[in-house]
């Protein structure tokens, strides 16, 4: 009895003693939260047909040691991603552009990216856009432009021009007018909305929104619902077109839909049944 005591107490004690040494190495296999940063060479590519060589370092940033590429456009951006981990790209080395001389345009999209001395060697840079795809002000513009030229470049320095975008906006387009548009990709506008107390409301057939000017092509349906003062719309173009219901909750009866711009009779008549399939009863007129 005493020996299969003894020997159960062996086993117990050799199993707690083996428990305690494997604990301490599964701790230390535990993931590490976060990937760090790591010094290194490594080419990716960034978009089709074009290759950027990265070194990165410890401290999360990189700089661009070349750009291989047969495309006249190269964009170049702030950050870079390399296995999980995103470094902040500060600079583009000398003879970066060496393996891109077909390049014709070159955007970056901020100005913390900066070019090293002889970084366009290769390049005839006098007929190459470099391009900052940022809004960026004048003394900012200018100060790139001076350090650009520092490094080589001799072409044009500018910001690129905003795209347009999908995107519900509400404008002032008055005192006491608002209007909300509906912007597309197209570079297009609606009207959804014309909330005012006023008698009198314009609509114009472009709207400048963030930079952006779009085309007014359409007032849609149930526009002046909170707009039942109206007694005069007017239009400076014959190409905004009214949807029908447009003037839902209008007595349009003693109203005045007033066409800015000079139109041809031709155009006059066919505005006016375009209008009044809409839902308009009132006058139109040119004025």
């Amino acid at each position: 009895m005493k020996k299969i005591l003894k020997k159960a107490s062996v086993v117990a004690l050799s199993t707690a003693v083996a428990a305690s040494a494997v604990t301490p190495a599964l701790a230390a296999k535990s993931p590490v939260k976060g990937l760090r940063p790591v010094k290194r060479t490594v080419t990716m590519k960034a978009s089709k047909g074009v290759k950027i060589t990265y070194k990165t370092t410890t401290k999360g940033t990189a700089s661009i040691s070349k750009v291989s590429t047969k495309n006249k456009t190269v964009t170049i951006k702030t950050t870079v991603k390399i296995n999980g981990v995103t470094y902040k790209v500060k600079t583009v080395s000398k003879s970066a552009f060496a393996k891109a001389k077909g390049v014709k345009t070159i955007i970056v999209s901020g100005t913390d990216i900066k070019f090293a001395k002889g970084a366009f060697k290769g390049l005839k840079t006098q007929k190459i856009k470099l391009v900052i795809s940022k809004k960026v002000s004048k003394k900012q513009l200018k100060a790139y432009t001076s350090a650009a030229r520092k490094a080589g470049f001799k072409g044009k320095v500018s910001v690129a021009k905003p795209k347009p975008v999908k995107r519900t906006v509400t404008v002032n387009a008055a005192k006491g007018v608002k209007i909300t548009y509906k912007t597309t990709t197209k570079g297009t506008a609606s009207i959804a909305k014309v909330p005012t107390k006023n008698k009198t409301v314009t609509i114009s057939s472009k709207v400048k929104i963030k930079g952006v000017t779009y085309k007014v092509s359409t007032v849609n349906k149930n526009v002046f619902t909170s707009a039942r003062r109206l007694k005069t719309i007017k239009v400076n173009s014959t190409g905004i077109k009214f949807a029908k219901g447009a003037f839902s909750g209008l007595n349009t009866k003693s109203m005045k839909l007033v066409i800015t711009k000079k139109v041809s009779r031709k155009q006059l008549k066919a505005y006016k049944a375009s209008v009044k399939k809409a839902g308009f009863k009132g006058k139109v007129v040119v004025g």
